[in-house]
C-alpha cells in the first residue's frame, strides 16, 4: 500500500529541557538510516541495545510507554502539550541516563513518554520505540541525505561544509530546537515554515490560519486544484478532526536559491505551516545549529514536483480497521457514492476486515515476497455503506489536478 496512510507532525513547543551534557564529536559521523513508508528510521543505542527511533524534526525526543516501563524510567508530573492538530493533551516526561546516536553520546536526556502504540498502532509495524527529535543535536550540524540514506553529524563548521550558495538563515525554536525556514511561493506569498520530517503525507502543508490570511490579500481560488472533506492524518491525540481539505498548485516553491516547480500543497489545522519529509526527495538538507543556517542543496535546479495519483479518497485507520478518511470532490469515488467514514472491507486485492495487528502491518508495509508492485490504473474497493449494504466499485487512479472544478 503506497502513500495512503499519513502521519502528521506531532508536537510543537513543548518546553522540555535538553540533555545535561554530550560528548563532543571530533570528526563528522555518518549514521545510516532506513526509509520506509516515508519515515526516516534511525538506530539509537540505549544501554547497549539498538532501538528503532523515528527521526522527526518537528517533535521532541520521545519514548514509547513500553520502553519507559522496560527501562523503569521515573515519570515527572506531566505537562499539557499541543499536537499538530492544535489539540491539547497531557504527557509525562522522564530522563534517560544515556543515549547514543552513532558516536554522539548524551547523558541525562529528557524525553517525553508517549503511548504511541495505542494512539498509532501502526508504528509497531516498524518496531518503532521512540522519536528522535532535534533537541538532541544542539550545537551540532546535521545533514540529512535521503539519496544515500544517511545522517551526517558534525560538531564544527570545519567538519561539514554544505554549498553556501544554498544557505539561508533559520529561526531556531529554543523549546525543542526545531527550525523555521523562509519559503516563497512565486509572487503569491512568503512565510516561515517548520521543517518537519514527521509530516510524511506531502511536500508542504499550509496552516489554515496562513491560508485564510493570504487569501484575504491574494485570492487563492485560481490555485486550488482539489477540495475535499474528512480526516486521515494521525497526530499525538489520535486522528485529526474532520475538516475541509484543500490542495493547491503553485508555479514554484523557492527556498533561497533552490527552486521546485509546480508543487502541489495541502492545507492543515496545525500551528505552523509544515515543510515535510518529501523535500528530501529533491535534495539534501543541512541544519547548522552552530551558525543557525539552513541549507537545501537541490539534486536538480528547477526540478518539477512529483505528482501522485489518487482514487479520489484517502484512508483512515482506527485500531485494526480501515475507513474512508477523506473524499475529494469531483472524483469518481465521490460520484460512486463513497463517503467519509465508510468501513472498507477490501482494498485492491487485500482483504482488510477483521485483521489482527500483524495483518494490518502486512497491508501497510506490503509483502516483501511480492517484490516491486506495479502502479495500478484502477483500484478495486469493497466497502460497507451507511445503509449496511456491501458495495464494490472500481476507481481509476488519476492525477489530483484532474479534479479541479
Amino acid at each position: 500500500m503506497k502513500n495512503k496512510f499519513y502521519l502528521a507532525a506531532f508536537f510543537m513547543l513543548l518546553g522540555f529541557s535538553c540533555a545535561d551534557a554530550q560528548d563532543a564529536i571530533v570528526s563528522p559521523d555518518t549514521i545510516p538510516f532506513q526509509y520506509q513508508n516515508n519515515m526516516i528510521i534511525v538506530k539509537v543505542d540505549i544501554k547497549g541495545r539498538p532501538r528503532n527511533f523515528f527521526f522527526d524534526t518537528g517533535a521532541p525526543t520521545l519514548v514509547s510507554k513500553e520502553l519507559q516501563q522496560e527501562m523503569n524510567l521515573v515519570l515527572d508530573s506531566g505537562k499539557a502539550v499541543t499536537d499538530a492538530s492544535s489539540k491539547t493533551t497531557e504527557m509525562k516526561g522522564a530522563k534517560l541516563s544515556s543515549l547514543k546516536i552513532g558516536n554522539l553520546k548524551l547523558h541525562n536526556v529528557p524525553v517525553t513518554v508517549f503511548d504511541m502504540h495505542r494512539t498509532i498502532p501502526q508504528l509497531a509495524c516498524l518496531n518503532i520505540e521512540g522519536f528522535l527529535g532535534l533537541d538532541v543535536f544542539k550545537q551540532n550540524i546535521v545533514q540529512i541525505d535521503l539519496q544515500n540514506k544517511r545522517l551526517i553529524i558534525s560538531g564544527s563548521s570545519a567538519g561539514l561544509k554544505p554549498d553556501e550558495r544554498f544557505g539561508n538563515k533559520m529561526i531556531v525554536l529554543k523549546a525543542q530546537n526545531s527550525v523555521l525556514v523562509e519559503l516563497k511561493f512565486g509572487k503569491v506569498f512568503i512565510e516561515n515554515a517548520l521543517f518537519d520530517t514527521g509530516m510524511t503525507g506531502g511536500l508542504y502543508s499550509i496552516a489554515n490560519q496562513t491560508y485564510k490570511y493570504v487569501n484575504q490579500a491574494t485570492p487563492l481560488d485560481p490555485y486550488i486544484v482539489a477540495r475535499g472533506y474528512g480526516a486521515a492524518s494521525k497526530v499525538a491525540s489520535g486522528t485529526e478532526a474532520e475538516s475541509e481539505k484543500i490542495k493547491l498548485k503553485f508555479e514554484e516553491l523557492s527556498i533561497g536559491q533552490a527552486i521546485i516547480k509546480h508543487p502541489i500543497v495541502n492545507t492543515g489545522n496545525h500551528p505552523y505551516s509544515l515543510l515535510g519529509v518529501q523535500l528530501l526527495k529533491y535534495g539534501k538538507v543541512t541544519l547548522d545549529f552552530i551558525n543557525e543556517r539552513f541549507y537545501f542543496e537541490p539534486l536538480v535546479q528547477n526540478a518539477v514536483a512529483l505528482i501522485g495519483k489518487t482514487a479520489g479518497f484517502d484512508l483512515k485507520i482506527e485500531g485494526n480497521d480501515f475507513f474512508v478518511g477523506i473524499v475529494w470532490k469531483n472524483s469518481v469515488a465521490e460520484k460512486a457514492g463513497v463517503k467519509t467514514g465508510y468501513k472498507i472491507i477490501e482494498y485492491g486485492s487485500k482483504k482488510v476486515e477483521n485483521l489482527t495487528q500483524e495483518g494490518v502491518c502486512k497491508v501497510l508495509l506490503g509483502d516483501t515476497k511480492d517484490g516491486r508492485i506495479k502502479e495500478k490504473k484502477t483500484l478495486r474497493l469493497k466497502f460497507l455503506d451507511d445503509k449496511g449494504k456491501v458495495r464494490l466499485v472500481s476507481l481509476p487512479m488519476v492525477e489530483v489536478v484532474s479534479l479541479k472544478e
